[in-house]
């Protein structure tokens, strides 16, 4: 079992196998340009370098998130499962921000879970 890591807020937790799960720490607003910079700059090199082809990204805890972070999400999604052919889940969406999805029909576009075990159950 691996150990997680952690880079900014992002920490990341290997031990599920070849699925990384991405949780955000104690950030419970992703709105500061600097953290969605880095955040989204962390989610493509688990993509492009360490060659991860798995993702559950756990959003337990968070409650906001600009817009700009929707565009990162957008990026990953289009690099990780519509170029790569890999997958992407989003688990534990506050009802506020499972609201946007919903209204924006981005539901439609990315595989949304209740939680993390049931991600976990999607692959």
């Amino acid at each position: 079992m691996s150990t997680p890591s952690r880079q900014g807020h992002v920490t990341v937790d290997h031990s599920y196998g070849d699925v990384a799960v991405v949780t955000f720490g104690t950030l419970k607003q992703i709105k500061q340009e600097l953290h969605i910079a880095a955040i989204g700059d962390r989610l493509m090199d688990l993509v492009n370098q360490e060659g991860v082809r798995k993702i559950i990204l756990d959003f337990d805890g968070v409650t906001q998130m600009a817009s700009q972070f929707l565009g990162k999400l957008i990026m990953l999604h289009k690099r990780l499962v519509l170029q790569l052919k890999g997958q992407l889940i989003l688990a534990k969406l506050a009802e506020n921000i499972l609201d946007v999805f919903q209204i924006t029909r981005l539901d439609l576009f990315f595989k949304i879970a209740k939680d993390r075990d049931a991600a976990l159950a999607m692959f």
